[in-house]
């Protein structure tokens, strides 16, 4: 869903780096991106993997959520790394 926006920010970005004018609709949207955080459009409910788990639950995991990434945390839960359905897919193909 979100490359099917890309071409519609990148043209946005162009007009930015061009020096076009914005249209008022374009410009209130400007605002609105310039004033976001993180915060604003991050995913609140975070689910996070053990670097143990096997490559079946990761799978069940990315299904079920349908989420494409999770954070790996130590038993401490601390951030070790990111695991992505790319990363498992590569995994896999070897």
């Amino acid at each position: 869903a979100a490359s099917s926006y890309l071409p519609k920010w990148m043209d946005l970005l162009g007009k930015i780096r061009e020096g076009d004018a914005f249209s008022l609709d374009e410009q209130e949207k400007m605002d609105y991106i310039i004033d976001l955080r993180a915060e604003d459009i991050m995913t609140g409910e975070v689910v996070a993997v053990s670097p143990d788990s096997p490559i079946n639950e990761l799978m069940e995991t990315f299904k079920e959520t349908r989420f494409k990434s999770f954070p790996v945390v130590d038993k401490k839960n601390v951030l070790v790394g990111i695991v992505s359905l790319v990363d498992v897919i590569k995994s896999i193909e070897m």
